[in-house]
């Protein structure tokens, strides 16, 4: 909701508007996803499923394809990990020929930007994209507020924040109570900063660099995606940690995808990520299209419990220094192995000198006494 208009040609079109037709409720809905290599496009799991687990069979995928290139589910395969969690990679082909030759890919980011001091470094700011709704407007028949899309794509920059003001270790939450945030239609969106954005910036220069990124994306070099934009609620948008799902990513696409570490050089990851439960459904916003089709997005949720979301208005001053200074789950563990290695190798170096002192001792030959005769 709300955001800037821009081409997804700026993009390379790497951020990619999805449509799947649900033929038993005759509706259409939208969706968005990301080009995270040559053939595979990453989205949430409720914009190919529905409600009762059952794919969908027909699918648009325009910024990509020819405008009105219909794909049956047989023309492609979808991956999914669990149907509790909201996350599922459409994979093509490798004959496929899609409408532009050099798409750009969004990097994947293998850091836990859930850590306040790693969100420091992009100065607690990231973007989402997406297709959805972008505004209210009075129905005219009605007369209530509906929300409204025309297909095209937005970018805002949005504040995230720490894992104690969203209370989860599974989500990051962004957008701080007003616009812009993100909407129905932008499921399944990136999450993202620029490689541009981890330079010194003040807030005055906010909006120049935003300004800057959408004018002139071969400047930027790199889109890293931190997170997969999966629900919300009015004002609050949840996405999921991109680094917690890095493993079943490159098993599924045999490492033709591979999430990258920016800011840290660590060369393992978690073997065994947390479930991540679905997106709730709330109460669909349906929409007149360019087409008269009713397009909606029934994954962003207006329905939360809130007493799991700190309200940033209660949140204390010194929340974030002392979330700062805390350490997380991998680091503790990383220490605690070099430590088990230190004490194994001290052991070892201790029995080598052992033996050696034995078989030292043994091999120390008597004096031999000569008596006359």
């Amino acid at each position: 909701m709300g955001g800037d208009e821009v081409d997804p040609g700026v993009f390379d079109y790497s951020i990619v508007h999805i449509k799947v037709r649900d033929e038993k409720k005759n509706k259409t809905y939208g969706c968005t996803g990301t080009m995270i290599s040559k053939r595979h496009l990453l989205t949430c799991l409720h914009c190919v499923q529905d409600d009762n687990l059952t794919f969908y069979t027909h699918f648009t995928f325009d910024t990509i394809f020819d405008k009105g290139a219909k794909f049956n589910i047989t023309d492609f395969n979808i991956h999914i990990i669990d149907d509790r969690v909201d996350l599922a990679i459409i994979e093509f082909s490798k004959n496929t020929k899609f409408k532009h030759k050099n798409m750009h890919k969004m990097h994947l980011v293998a850091d836990n930007m859930l850590a306040p001091h790693l969100q420091d470094k992009i100065h607690n700011k990231g973007y989402v994209a997406g297709y959805g709704h972008y505004k209210f407007q009075d129905d005219k028949k009605t007369g209530a507020q509906i929300a409204v899309s025309d297909g095209r794509l937005r970018i805002a920059r949005v504040p995230i924040y720490p894992k104690k003001v969203c209370r989860s270790n599974i989500r990051i939450c962004s957008s701080d109570g007003k616009l812009p945030f993100a909407y129905h239609g932008d499921s399944g969106g990136p999450l993202f900063f620029f490689q541009n954005q981890m330079s010194n910036i003040t807030k005055e220069s906010e909006r120049d660099e935003l300004d800057f990124n959408i004018t002139h994306p071969k400047r930027h070099h790199k889109m890293y995606q931190f997170g997969l934009i999966i629900g919300g609620e009015i004002n609050r948008t949840y996405s999921l940690p991109i680094n917690q799902f890095c493993w079943w990513i490159e098993e599924v696409t045999r490492w033709e995808v591979q999430c990258e570490y920016v800011f840290q050089n660590r060369s393992r990851r978690s073997a065994s990520p947390p479930p991540q439960k679905a997106a709730e459904n709330g109460s669909p916003n349906s929409q007149p299209f360019e087409n008269d089709e009713n397009i909606k997005d029934s994954d962003i949720s207006l329905k939360s419990d809130n007493s799991k979301v700190l309200p940033l208005s209660d949140l204390p001053k010194d929340e974030f220094e002392d979330e700062e200074n805390e350490m997380d789950a991998e680091d503790l563990s990383c220490i605690l192995f070099c430590i088990n290695i230190l004490i194994l190798i001290g052991l070892v170096i201790l029995l080598c000198y052992y033996f050696c002192l034995k078989s030292a001792e043994s091999n120390v030959q008597l004096p031999t006494v000569i008596q006359k005769v």
